[in-house]
């Protein structure tokens, strides 16, 4: 028997994964995991050394194991295309155990003299509606396994509360003064919540659709230039430039100064708010202040970070990046209606309840039950890419990368002084007006980061959620103590999108130019069916 084995191309965790005969040397040790000399049944060590024979019980385990495993092959999909899912949501039951007329909701039981004198059962006399919820799903399968791309996703999800019970408890109307002492009521139950929901019909949820997702083009833009990476992090040769337009911001900031002093003696307010004067003073403040301040303190950041800022563009240099960004966040709560009774089966102006109920006064109405309904709306947008960028000043394995040029020029490239066309864009008079409603400015940004940056992406998602929370709130007063129950409704849309290509939105693989294509070869990204992927990655 060997006492040695030479497991170099049998160790799978050593293998480089860009060999195409990855798989088979792979597969190829698996198989050589176990093996049969002399008669006797043997398994290479963890170290792949030594020689071992396996027990009785190991060999059990093994051939178990083989026995059952799964054959992953089969579960293997080759070709993307889409797909629509239905289901239930976990925990939801169809249906409800709340049947009208039938379903027990509780005890109510009569007390003189502390004795028991009737004892009857409290039935649901609500309507039939049922608790729902489901999940409406259409994607794309993709291949794989590995799952290495995504595609177009779109989800809808609602939970619609109607049968749920809950406040199960002991109420009863002692310190009732209407009641003589001994003499009391008292209900053992629950409740479930009534069909009144005011704004918040059950059709709105169960009835939505495809149709109802909105369109997420307005964010392309600025999900890559809040995902993808930038080499500069100051504009300096823009900042310089713009110095001579400080007279003409400082002459009318002292004139709106002087003028606004001038103007507490009456005599010059209709000079400070006449139109123009505010016209003037809100494109100084917008176009000329804000954008100068910001320049001064990302160039301080810059100096003072300059060291962090370079150590970090080597260390990314030809690198994949995974980035996300957050786009847009809203939230939003109003108090959609309310009701001056409990609003639930059983309910609060029923005759077996309201004795056990103590009056209190709500916005100046009298009532033993408040229900108040919240309306909550929640979005969020945001971003998910994979990025690449290669700038050959920052590749530290170039045999001049430590010579002064080099030096000079990343100090250069990470304070932002090359002029380019977005640069000349920026100091062209009047462009900022024509940013402002436009985005050429935008479109002219991001085929320079193509160009001299080289950056692409692997991969580039823009997502969004929005969910609508309906939150039924009802205080019940009783004698013994007030209590809060809550029931729920919720429609969620989730949906995402996926970039053309790997120069972001709207660049679709037709439209890339020569340089492009050169780019995404030179890095190796190739075009897969439905998507892209990066070899080597």
């Amino acid at each position: 028997m060997p006492d040695l084995l030479d497991t170099l191309k049998l160790r799978s965790r050593h293998l480089d994964v860009t060999n195409p005969f990855a798989k088979l040397e792979r597969d190829f040790w698996r198989q050589t995991q176990y093996v049969t000399l002399d008669g006797h049944l043997y398994r290479v060590t963890r170290n792949g050394t030594r020689w071992k024979e396996l027990p009785v019980r190991a060999k059990k385990r093994r051939n178990a194991r083989w026995k059952h495993r799964h054959p992953k092959s089969g579960y293997r999909v080759h070709k993307a295309g889409p797909r629509y899912r239905q289901q239930q949501l976990p925990g939801i039951s169809v249906g409800s155990s709340v049947v009208p007329g039938v379903t027990v909701m509780g005890k109510y039981k009569t007390f003189v003299n502390n004795k028991l004198t009737s004892s009857f059962n409290i039935l649901n006399t609500g309507s039939a509606s049922l608790s729902s919820g489901f999940r409406r799903t259409w994607d794309r399968t993709n291949p794989g396994p590995p799952y290495s791309q995504g595609g177009p996703f779109k989800k809808i999800e609602y939970h619609i509360a109607q049968g749920e019970r809950k406040g199960f408890g002991v109420y009863s109307s002692k310190g009732n003064p209407a009641f003589p002492a001994g003499s009391y009521r008292e209900y053992t139950g629950d409740f479930c919540t009534g069909n009144d929901w005011g704004t918040g019909n059950s059709t709105d949820f169960s009835t939505s659709a495809l149709s109802d997702f909105t369109n997420l083009s307005a964010y392309h833009t600025l999900a890559w230039d809040k995902t993808s990476p930038r080499v500069s992090k100051a504009g300096i040769a823009q900042f310089i430039v713009e110095l001579r337009e400080l007279p003409t911001m400082l002459a009318t900031t002292a004139n709106l100064l002087h003028n606004s002093w001038r103007s507490f003696g009456g005599g010059y307010s209709s000079i400070v708010m006449h139109p123009s004067s505010v016209a003037d003073n809100f494109l100084n403040h917008n176009f000329g202040w804000v954008p100068f301040i910001n320049d001064l303190l990302s160039l301080w950041d810059t100096y003072e970070n300059s060291h962090k800022y370079i150590a970090q563009t080597v260390r990314d240099n030809g690198r994949w990046l995974r980035r996300k960004s957050v786009l847009e966040t809203t939230e939003s709560t109003i108090r959609a209606n309310r009701f001056f009774h409990s609003s639930t089966d059983p309910n609060s102006l029923s005759v077996n309840m309201e004795p056990l109920l103590a009056p209190m006064v709500v916005d100046g109405t009298t009532c033993k039950a408040l229900t108040d309904i919240y309306d909550t709306n929640v979005s969020q947008v945001w971003a998910v890419g994979s990025f690449k960028y290669y700038r050959p000043e920052f590749d530290d394995n170039l045999a001049d990368f430590s010579g002064g040029f080099s030096t000079v020029k990343r100090l250069l490239t990470i304070y932002g002084a090359r002029i380019n066309p977005t640069v000349v864009w920026k100091l062209t008079p009047w462009t900022w007006a024509i940013d402002w409603f436009t985005s050429v400015g935008k479109f002219i940004e991001h085929h320079d980061q193509f160009i001299e940056d080289g950056v692409v992406s692997r991969y580039l998602y823009c997502m969004k959620s929005t969910e609508r929370r309906l939150l039924k709130s009802t205080t019940f007063n009783w004698y013994s103590g007030p209590r809060n129950l809550n029931w729920f409704r919720r429609l969620n849309y989730k949906q995402r999108e996926v970039a053309d290509s790997p120069y972001g939105f709207n660049q679709p693989w037709n439209s890339l130019s020569a340089k492009q294509w050169a780019i995404l070869g030179a890095i190796g990204i190739t075009r897969l069916n439905g998507g892209f992927i990066a070899h080597g990655a």
